[in-house]
């Protein structure tokens, strides 16, 4: 399996031919685990342009069904999916390359540690952010990333999609009165906004 960056022109041409990315090695590690434990994200935009690009000359040789099918898949050793590798690394950049492909945050190694927890663990605050607010979440995972959740009861009846949407005077009107919470809770909203732009933009 070849993953060494010199070697992306050699990955882009296989690829280009039709080489599988769906077999495993003997420890588990698929063309994607391989790709983000060495974090070669070069690697993995050479499998999107021949995967997931078509033109009238040749329709694409990996289909975006073959890739969901692995990108989740869990090597022997650690249980770690590819989004794993990149958040105990702080790698953001590839992180958001699999978040796009439908890798699940969710997913838990053989310790049950979930990628978002692998990033605390290896002190990558900001790519655990960008994991912990791209997909669903919780009004309570909100205020307490805001340290706020003595505010809970004033959103029992606001989901998180509507909170995203709330200014300060929103907030105001719902009952937080005071102005450094509320600050601070606009502050955290406009970040976790920030992150999903930022993933679903690139």
């Amino acid at each position: 399996m070849i993953w060494l960056k010199p070697m992306n022109g050699l990955v882009s041409y296989l690829l280009s031919m039709g080489a599988e990315i769906t077999p495993m090695d003997h420890l588990g590690k698929t063309f994607l685990t391989v790709a983000a434990e060495n974090q070669n994200l070069k690697a993995l935009s050479a499998l999107n342009i021949t995967g997931l690009t078509s033109t009238q000359e040749a329709k694409p040789k990996i289909s975006y069904k073959t890739i969901r099918s692995i990108i989740n898949t869990q090597e022997y050793t650690h249980g770690y999916t590819p989004l794993m590798y990149s958040a105990s690394q702080g790698d953001i950049e590839m992180a958001k390359a699999l978040l796009r492909l439908g890798a699940d945050t969710t997913m838990q190694d053989a310790k049950g540690r979930t990628a978002i927890e692998l990033s605390i663990l290896n002190g990558f605050k900001t790519i655990y952010w960008m994991l912990q607010f791209y997909g669903k979440f919780t009004i309570q995972d909100v205020l307490a990333e805001a340290g706020l959740e003595k505010y809970t009861g004033l959103f029992a009846n606001t989901t998180s999609e509507e909170l995203l949407l709330m200014d300060d005077n929103d907030l105001k009107k719902l009952g937080m009165k005071l102005l450094g919470p509320r600050k601070k809770l606009t502050l955290t909203i406009e970040k976790i906004k920030e992150y999903k732009k930022s993933v679903m933009n690139q």
